[in-house]
C-alpha cells in the first residue's frame, strides 16, 4: 500500500512538474506576442513621422528592414513555445492518465482491504453468536 501512494505522490509531482513548465511556456508566448504587438507599433509610429518628416524617408527602409527581421525572429520563438506547449500538453495527458490508474488502483485496493476486513469481522461475529448458541443448547 505504501509503494502505490509513494508511486501516487511521484506521479503528482510530474504533472505539477509538467503544469508549471507549460505555465511557463505560455507567458514566455504571451510575452512574446507583447513584443510583436509592440514592435507593430513602433513601425506605425515610425511611419506616421516619416509621413511628417522628409529627413526621417531615407533611413525607413533599413528600419523597416530590420523591425520585419526582428519581427520574424519573434514570431519563429513563439511558435516554438506553443510547439513546445503543445507537446508538454500531450506529455501532461499521458502523466495524468498514468496518475488517475494508479488513484483507482488504490482505491480498489483500499476497497479489497475493507471487504477483507469486514468479512473477518463477520466471521468474527459469526463464531461468537455460534459459541453462544451452543453454550445455550448445553445448558437447555
Amino acid at each position: 500500500m505504501r509503494s502505490v501512494r509513494r508511486l501516487i505522490r511521484a506521479s503528482r509531482f510530474q504533472v505539477d512538474e509538467v503544469r508549471r513548465q507549460i505555465a511557463d511556456l505560455t507567458a514566455m508566448a504571451d510575452d512574446f506576442k507583447q513584443q510583436i504587438a509592440e514592435h507593430d507599433q513602433r513601425v506605425e509610429d515610425e511611419t506616421r513621422l516619416c509621413e511628417r518628416m522628409i529627413e526621417a524617408r531615407s533611413m525607413f527602409p533599413a528600419f523597416l528592414d530590420k523591425m520585419r527581421t526582428e519581427r520574424g525572429q519573434l514570431i519563429k520563438k513563439m511558435d516554438e513555445c506553443l510547439l513546445l506547449i503543445h507537446q508538454l500538453q500531450n506529455v501532461l495527458f499521458e502523466k495524468f492518465t498514468h496518475l488517475k490508474r494508479l488513484e483507482n488502483y488504490e482505491d480498489k485496493l483500499q476497497q479489497h482491504l475493507r471487504s477483507e476486513a469486514a468479512l473477518l469481522e463477520q466471521q468474527d461475529i459469526d463464531e461468537v453468536a455460534t459459541n453462544l448458541f451452543r453454550k445455550k443448547n448445553i445448558f437447555d
